[in-house]
């Protein structure tokens, strides 16, 4: 909250230019924090992933086809199970 000067008694024009000056520069000096905030986590993150120990061409087609395969063997398992579940219940709902 922006407080206007302790000195300002009486709202003239030179305390409302103060005022207004004042209100500028807390804009403006919470707009540079933001951006100088932006750019330090931006300065961070790059700093962070020249550290990262990325892996080579190799390991990640070998982990990317671990991955595609474990996906497709839990699509055809759960695919079943689905089947048999909705096999079942038509079964018990169509029994007279």
């Amino acid at each position: 909250m922006i407080k206007a000067p302790s000195f300002c008694v009486i709202v003239d024009r030179r305390c409302l230019g103060l005022l207004i000056t004042d209100v500028w520069e807390s804009s403006v000096a919470r707009d540079v924090q933001r951006e100088n905030r932006i750019f330090q986590y931006v300065r961070e993150t790059r700093a962070e992933l020249r550290k990262v120990a990325w892996p080579s061409r190799e390991e990640a087609l070998r982990l990317t086809s671990i991955v595609v395969v474990t996906v497709l063997a839990m699509s055809a398992f759960l695919g079943i199970v689905d089947y048999v579940f909705t096999q079942i219940v038509r079964a018990l709902l169509t029994r007279q």
